[in-house]
C-alpha cells in the first residue's frame, strides 16, 4: 500500500478501497470492529432514513368472500332469501 493511500485513509477520503481500510485494520488488530461497520444495527443514520420510508399506514390484504355452510346450502338449492334470512338480512323480495 502507498504512502497517498495511507494519507487518503488517514483523512477519511471515501475513493479509498475497502479492502485497503480492512489491511490497515489487520495491521492494527482491529479487524474485528469491520464486521460492525456493516451491521445494520449499529448504523443510526441509516436505521433513521430506513424508518422514514416506512409506510405511515399498512393495509392488509381483504381475504376473498367465501359464502358460509348455510349460505352454500342455499345457493345449492337457489334459495338466496332464506340465506340471507340466516344472516340476518331482510328479504331481497319487495311484497305489495
Amino acid at each position: 500500500m502507498s504512502r497517498v493511500t495511507l494519507g487518503k485513509i488517514e483523512r477519511g477520503d471515501p475513493g479509498v478501497a475497502l479492502g485497503n481500510y480492512a489491511k490497515v485494520l489487520f495491521s492494527l488488530g482491529l479487524l474485528e470492529r469491520l464486521a460492525a461497520i456493516a451491521e445494520p444495527a449499529q448504523d443510526k443514520v441509516g436505521l433513521q432514513l430506513e424508518e422514514g420510508r416506512l409506510p405511515k399506514r399498512i393495509h392488509l390484504p381483504r381475504e376473498p368472500w367465501k359464502p358460509d355452510d348455510r349460505m352454500a346450502s342455499a345457493f345449492e338449492h337457489r334459495d338466496l332469501d332464506a340465506a340471507l334470512k340466516n344472516r340476518g338480512y331482510a328479504s331481497r323480495r319487495t311484497k305489495d
